[in-house]
């Protein structure tokens, strides 16, 4: 199990404030199950992921922080959201939706790219690099 906080989003800020539990608060709920602890720095700076073994081969995976300095693609640079944004561009990797697009922002649904194209064809490399690398400038999102 992977667990990620609750962002805050904006005009969310009720179910914010009433849905967020930290990762530290739920630890009691699996103490007794640990065998091991992993500790270990991310592919991101300052991000450290915590890793509880239980016993019987399961594992939840948390951060310990999330880095705030994410923001170096282009996209990123004249985002208005960008100071309330705590990943920036793929700063967590790319998230795949229930609706078969992709989206490396978690505060920006609008800049989803479908993955699949008329006649169920997967969009083509030439323009999925480019988006992956936060450069929307000529990549249709929609």
């Amino acid at each position: 199990m992977r667990l990620y906080d609750v962002l805050w989003m904006p005009n969310q800020e009720d179910q914010f404030l009433r849905n967020h539990i930290s990762w530290q608060e739920m630890t009691g709920l699996w103490a007794d199950r640990v065998e091991r602890i992993t500790v270990w720095s991310y592919g991101l700076p300052g991000r450290i992921n915590i890793v509880f073994w239980l016993h019987g081969g399961g594992s939840i995976e948390t951060n310990v922080n999330a880095p705030k300095v994410q923001h170096t693609a282009p996209v990123c640079q004249q985002c208005s959201l960008k100071d309330a944004c705590a990943e920036g561009w793929m700063g967590c990797g790319i998230r795949v939706t229930a609706d078969r697009k992709v989206t490396p922002c978690v505060l920006r649904p609008d800049l989803a790219l479908p993955l699949l194209r008329g006649g169920n064809q997967y969009v083509e490399p030439a323009v999925l690099n480019p988006y992956l690398s936060g450069h929307l400038d000529t990549i249709p999102t929609h």
